[in-house]
């Protein structure tokens, strides 16, 4: 299709937000990130994850099995720029780019008219929700553009009744139902209501209603098979609320507090005080979470650092006056069959994510965007129209361009210049350094001794193949529900279940996480966050007897109390424990 020079435009507009800088910013490169980069590097190498599986279709990672489609594609900008944050990110930046396009056409679809899909594809261009999670490895951003291609080739099918437009609209669905889970939900219920709507439009002949209720059945079907394998639901069913031991306990509270008050009312009980209504409550309240203001404009999820911006909300403050103009504009359209399948795109996305604890949550809910950035847009034009004169015209549109431009700077400072320093304790800044730096003094120890299970990123950094990882590394057995697989790799030892500990063994390295360290250490080395603060400190531990009250490194400080349970504060060097 010809591309207008203004969409053109907006894209390259899009593309320098999303790929400049885009391997250092966000700051704190994460374990999932990581762990996608290294299996298109895998991938490539031995056709395999890390733990030698080939082809697989889910990825065992830390336990959480990862879904295969951003893996694979990743052994695209792996093979051609190598193995690095740009190339771990660049397919959830690339989605981004390409879904600023299939905006354009989708609101050209429903409203034919090009001001609106200009104006739509620029705001998904410069939207702190587009950019903020296109510039990670998010695999919840290439589901998403699968959806809006998906619903793009139902309208296309809606119109023009070829055949050709369900088959594409069912294979990108499928992709999405490979891509990120939360589409399993969002998507079957899309397209039965979408059905609803088919049925009743007479100008759609029974031939193609059939085909369209034989496409419906086959795609659900495809989900319910999908589901059945046990992988596909293991991180869905440990964020699930019906696995929330709290809702119990709230039962309990209440059937005890019923007791005293209402005694011998066992039925009133059971009516009011059950599971049912329990999960009911969290999940309409998880629901609704998703669409109030605060989230949506001022601070998205303030309990999930990765997923915000300080003082940033998903969407520009403006958009609180769009988004309400565009109901109205709606309403006053007069196009029925766009509002619905708009209301629909809307009000279903949040369906997954409200079965979910941390609610609300932009990533599982992030097929919202598109439409809500086209009901902006709808908003926006309305506005721009409701001026009659010429010269109201030109001042209406300065002021709302300078608000626009205001808000864009006040964002892209929040972001670019902010975010790096705001609370880089809560995020994984710091590993590159760290692997260097344990790489560094490694063989001047027998052992190096690491809390957590970070050992993608020691694969990741050092480019570790498949092969070496499972010749070298001491592995527990992969069980599904079970996480954190790696013990050990060459001189690595992992799972340490402290920051730091008050004791150790000679001859060994320790990484300690936080600002304290033991009385009978020596620090080696800082690698520290952003702001400063210690992230991680490579010491070793010398006699008790032999230690000296040397002048830290600025933020550091001696644990108040030490372990005297050993001679010397010292583990014996014959003994299995490394803390």
């Amino acid at each position: 299709m010809k591309l207008p020079k203004l969409i053109l435009l907006i894209v390259i507009l899009g593309i320098v937000l999303r790929f400049v800088k885009i391997g250092e910013i966000p700051y704190g490169f994460d374990g999932d990130e990581a762990a996608f980069g290294y299996y298109g590097y895998s991938l490539l190498t031995n056709l395999s994850d890390e733990y030698g599986n080939k082809l697989p279709l889910f990825f065992p990672s830390i336990g959480d099995y990862k879904y295969p489609v951003y893996a694979y594609l990743t052994t695209l900008p792996v093979a051609i720029f190598g193995l690095s944050e740009f190339s771990s990110r660049f397919i959830s930046a690339s989605a981004g780019t390409l879904l600023i396009v299939i905006t354009y056409f989708i609101t050209q679809r429903l409203f034919s008219s090009k001001k609106i899909s200009f104006t739509a594809a620029f705001l998904v261009a410069i939207s702190p929700y587009g950019i903020m999670f296109s510039r990670g490895a998010f695999e919840s951003n290439l589901a998403t553009l699968w959806i809006a291609l998906g619903v793009w080739m139902l309208f296309e099918y809606s119109e023009a009744k070829r055949l050709k437009y369900l088959f594409l609209s069912g294979v990108l669905f499928v992709l999405s139902f490979f891509t990120y889970s939360a589409t399993r939900v969002f998507i079957p219920a899309f397209i039965i209501f979408f059905g609803i709507h088919l049925m009743f439009d007479k100008k759609l002949k029974v031939g193609n209603k059939r085909n369209y209720l034989i496409f419906s059945l086959l795609l659900i079907l495809v989900v319910s098979l999908a589901f059945l394998d046990p992988r596909s639901r293991v991180r869905a069913l440990d964020i699930s609320i019906f696995g929330n031991y709290k809702i119990s306990e709230n039962i309990r509270q209440s059937i005890w507090e019923d007791g005293i008050s209402i005694p011998g009312n066992v039925f009133l009980t059971r009516i009011f005080h059950n599971k049912v209504l329990a999960h009911s409550y969290l999940a309409f309240k998880g629901y609704l979470a998703h669409f109030a203001p605060t989230y949506l404009f001022a601070e998205s999820n303030p309990l999930i650092f990765k997923y915000s911006i300080p003082g940033v909300g998903l969407f520009y403050f403006f958009e609180f006056a769009t988004f309400l103009l565009g109901i109205v504009a709606l309403t006053k359209s007069g196009k029925s069959k766009s509002i619905y399948i708009l209301a629909l795109w809307i009000f279903l996305s949040p369906l997954a994510s409200a079965l979910t604890i941390e609610t609300p949550n932009p990533i599982r809910a992030l097929s919202v965007f598109p439409a809500l950035e086209i009901l902006s847009a709808t908003g926006l034009i309305y506005l721009l129209n409701v001026p009659k004169y010429k010269t109201a015209k030109v001042f209406v549109s300065l002021i709302v361009g300078l608000i626009v431009l205001g808000n864009f700077f006040y964002f892209y400072h929040q972001y670019f210049i902010h975010d790096k320093y705001h609370e880089p304790w809560n995020t994984d800044g710091g590993m590159r350094k760290l692997v260097a730096s344990v790489g560094k003094y490694e063989n001047k120890y027998q052992k190096v001794i690491i809390p957590d299970d970070p050992y993608i990123f020691f694969l990741f950094y050092n480019k570790v193949s498949p092969d070496e990882f499972i010749k070298e590394a001491k592995l527990e057995k992969v069980e599904i529900g079970k996480w954190e697989y790696v013990n050990e790799f060459k001189k690595l030892v992992f799972k340490m279940p402290t920051n730091c500990p008050k004791i150790g063994r000679l001859q060994m390295l320790y990484v300690c996480k936080g600002v304290e360290i033991p009385q009978n250490s020596i620090v080696l080395d800082v690698i520290r966050f952003s702001d400063g603060v210690p992230a991680y400190t490579l010491i070793e531990f010398v006699p008790y007897s032999q230690r000296k009250n040397a002048t830290l490194p600025e933020g550091l400080n001696y644990m108040v109390d030490t372990d005297l349970a050993y001679d010397e504060g010292l583990l014996p060097q014959e003994s299995e424990r490394y803390w």
